[in-house]
């Protein structure tokens, strides 16, 4: 008994198996499939077409069917996170200054710094709804 693979002209196993050492595996012409003597398991290998090599294991796993908004949502910065992003993009001049919101967390910005040098709730900011 010799193995023997077909595969296409990208590396993808289409059929393997077994034939009896008289048997010769042939493809019908111009279809843009290949055969080698080799062993091969479809599920998990590739054949490496430079060296006409079965390549064991190569075979990448299938690609995950999620939902593109759960996937998304899995991986975004938070909104809060985002916002903030955009304040500084506008705060460093890379985006232009969109009002009110701008002014407005700069103003909650200054209020309360950074380093807790104010009390919550001892800074009154006035002129806003």
């Amino acid at each position: 008994m010799k193995h023997f693979t077909v595969y296409d002209n990208v590396g993808n196993i289409l059929r393997s198996g077994t034939v009896t050492d008289d048997v010769d595996v042939q493809i019908q012409a111009g279809i843009n499939e290949f055969v080698i003597d080799q062993e091969s398991d479809p599920e998990n290998d590739l054949v490496d077409v430079t060296s006409n090599t079965v390549a064991k294991g190569a075979k990448p796993p299938p690609p995950i069917d999620m939902d593109y908004r759960k996937a998304r949502s899995e991986i975004y910065p938070s909104a809060e996170n985002q916002l903030d992003m955009l304040w500084h993009a506008m705060d460093d001049g890379t985006l232009p200054k969109v009002e009110p919101f701008y002014s407005r967390i700069k103003l909650v910005k200054e209020s309360y710094p950074k380093d807790n040098s104010v009390v919550p709730g001892s800074v009154s900011i006035y002129g806003v709804d």
